[in-house]
This record gives C-alpha cells, structure tokens and sequence, in this order.
C-alpha cells in the first residue's frame, strides 16, 4: 500500500473558480432583491411592509458581507 496521496491542482482550481462564480453570483441575487424589497416599500405601506422590509435588513447585516468574505477567503485558500 502506498502512503502518498495525489492532488490534482488543476481541478482544485477548476472547483475554487466555481466556487467564486457562485459567491458572486449569490452576491449579484441579493442585491436584486435589495432592490426589489427597496422598491416594494415605496408603494407597501403598512406595519407587515415595515416588518418585512426590516427581517430582510437584519438577514442583510448578519450574512451578506459574512458570508461572502468567508467564501472568498475559502476559495483564496484552494487557489494557493
């Protein structure tokens, strides 16, 4: 038996480069329904709108920029 283990370089950064089309596309998805959810609340007024409009935010702030730089930094890391 045989204590080597091969690496294929090329495929790991086949897989981090969709891995980062991925990122950025999820990243592009959710700035169309920030968009989306922005031009909802100039025509929903009511408490429900408020309600909904705020969740998105708070779902926002807690992942968005998180989730992303966790990804990048991932990817960054199969590239090296």
């Amino acid at each position: 038996m045989s204590n080597h283990i091969k690496v294929d370089t090329a495929h790991i950064t086949a897989v981090a480069n969709r891995i980062a089309n991925y990122n950025t596309a999820i990243r592009s998805d959710f700035s169309a329904v920030e968009n989306a959810i922005k031009s909802l609340g100039s025509v929903w007024e009511s408490v429900a709108s408020h309600n909904a409009i705020n969740s998105f935010h708070s779902i926002k702030n807690a992942y968005y920029d998180n989730r992303y730089h966790v990804v990048e930094n991932y990817v960054t890391f199969l590239r090296q």
